[in-house]
C-alpha cells in the first residue's frame, strides 16, 4: 500500500500504531540494564518485558509501513569476534538482538521518527483522498476485481495486478466521463 494512496482514517490508524511502537520502544530501552560482562543479554525489568510483548505484536505492521514509505530498516553491522565482513541487519525485525540494542537504538528511533514525519506530512493528501469520490470508486473496483479475479488467476499474480489496475483505471475514467456529461 503506497502511503500516498490511503484515506485519512488509514493514515490516522498507521500514525497511531507507529506512535504506540515508539512509546513501547522508549519504555523498553529505558527499562533495560547491562551486566559488566560482554556477550550477556540485557537484563529486562518487568515494564520492559511488557513493552517487549507489545512491540512484538505490532513490529511486523510497523516494519511494513516503514518499508512502504521508503524508510530504511537496515543497518551495517560487524559482529564482534567474528569475521571482518559487515552484514546487513534489519533493525526492526531483529530489534531485540543485543547487538542491535547496543549499536542501533538511535537508528531505530530515527527510523521511527522519519516514518512519523512521512505520515504526518501525508495528512492533507489523505484528507483529499477521503473526500474524492473517484478514490472510493477506484477502491471499490479494485476490491471487487481482487475478489472476483483472484480465485481464477492464482498462478498469474502479475497479470492479476495488471487486470486489476486496468479495471480500476477504466472505472475511474468512466466515472469521470459520466460526471462531466451529467
Amino acid at each position: 500500500m503506497n502511503y500516498k494512496k490511503i484515506d485519512y482514517f488509514t493514515n490516522k490508524y498507521i500514525l497511531k500504531k507507529i506512535m504506540e511502537f515508539k512509546g513501547l520502544y522508549d519504555i523498553y530501552i529505558n527499562g533495560i540494564s547491562y551486566s559488566q560482562h560482554i556477550g550477556i543479554q540485557p537484563i529486562e525489568s518487568d515494564e520492559s518485558k511488557k513493552a517487549r510483548e507489545g512491540i512484538n505484536k505490532i513490529s511486523k505492521i510497523v516494519h511494513n509501513v516503514m518499508r512502504e514509505s521508503w524508510i530504511s530498516t537496515t543497518g551495517n553491522f560487524r559482529p564482534p569476534f567474528a569475521t571482518y565482513e559487515y552484514q546487513n541487519v534489519d533493525i526492526i525485525l531483529n530489534i531485540f538482538s543485543d547487538d542491535i540494542i547496543r549499536s542501533f537504538s538511535d537508528h531505530v528511533k530515527d527510523a521511527i521518527n522519519q516514518t512519523i514525519g512521512v505520515y504526518e506530512n501525508n495528512i492533507t493528501n489523505s484528507i483529499l483522498n477521503t473526500i474524492n469520490p473517484f478514490y472510493w470508486i477506484w477502491k471499490i473496483a479494485k476490491t471487487l476485481a481482487i475478489t472476483i479475479l483472484d480465485p481464477f488467476w492464482i498462478k498469474i499474480w502479475s497479470r492479476t495486478g495488471d487486470i486489476i489496475s486496468l479495471i480500476a483505471n477504466l472505472a475511474t475514467i468512466i466515472g469521470f466521463i459520466l460526471t462531466i456529461f451529467s
